[in-house]
């Protein structure tokens, strides 16, 4: 379903869309701030949500089951936001805007895809850019959807025990900034070994230094994040203070 030249502040709540042939809901061709709210859009042949209005919020939709990707966003400014995105024949979120877009992707369950569950054009995992590769000797130098945002680096001194989740790890990034690091945990990793993030289990904030380099612990609370399972995987997202989202880090395994 198509709407064509929306116009602005469009809403779609509380609707159910499935067994579409084609892109199930696309709200594409001009707009901006729609709200893409409590919708369930799954089982479908195709694609899932398409969304290119700038300063659009998605969120609490359940997106899933769906013959191709999930979601694809291409408007600057947008935010995607506890919705449920899984068993897609595709990516999860698909972010191919150009390189003036900022996205945030936040607090979502992101699993078992059959492309990456946040994937950054192009296509596949997008490897961390570190300061030698950049001209001003600075971290997360290049350009693209979302800056192409350098994830988090999770480290093997992380535990999972009976009373919670420890995760220890790094990020670097642009000198001097603050960035949001969310964390996840999946009973499966993704083929590539980069996410996916099914529970969202909270997040903190990291503080480059000068050289672009932050590390970050983060004690998380809840020993059964997953239910009954004793072996994990665990990934994280960063988010720049202009709300720029990485692809999720590769994951890490643990057990309890």
């Amino acid at each position: 379903m198509e709407f064509a030249n929306p116009g602005n502040n469009n809403s779609l709540i509380g609707n159910v869309f499935t067994k579409y042939r084609i892109t199930s809901v696309s709200l594409n061709a001009g707009g901006a701030n729609h709200v893409v709210r409590d919708n369930d859009i799954s089982f479908n042949s195709g694609p899932g949500l398409s969304v290119n209005g700038p300063g659009s919020v998605i969120e609490n939709n359940n997106i899933s089951d769906n013959g191709g990707t999930a979601v694809a966003l291409t408007g600057s400014g947008q935010r995607f936001e506890q919705n449920v995105v899984r068993n897609n024949a595709g990516i999860g979120v698909s972010i191919t805007s150009n390189t003036t877009a900022l996205v945030t992707i936040t607090r979502n369950s992101i699993a078992n895809n059959a492309g990456l569950g946040i994937d950054l054009a192009p296509t596949g995992p997008n490897p961390n850019d570190l300061a030698a590769a950049c001209a001003d000797g600075f971290p997360d130098c290049d350009t693209g959807p979302n800056g192409k945002q350098n994830f988090p680096v999770l480290d093997a001194s992380s535990r999972w025990t009976a009373s919670g989740v420890v995760l220890n790890g790094s990020l670097a990034s642009r000198p001097s900034q603050t960035y949001t690091i969310e964390f996840f945990a999946s009973r499966a990793a993704d083929p590539s070994g980069f996410g996916e993030g099914e529970v969202y289990l909270g997040s903190t904030s990291a503080t480059t230094d000068a050289s672009g380099n932050a590390s970050f612990t983060a004690s998380l609370s809840g020993a059964n994040p997953l239910g009954n399972a004793t072996t994990g995987y665990f990934t994280a997202t960063a988010t720049d203070p202009g709300g720029s989202t990485s692809e999720f880090s590769q994951a890490l395994q643990l057990s309890r």
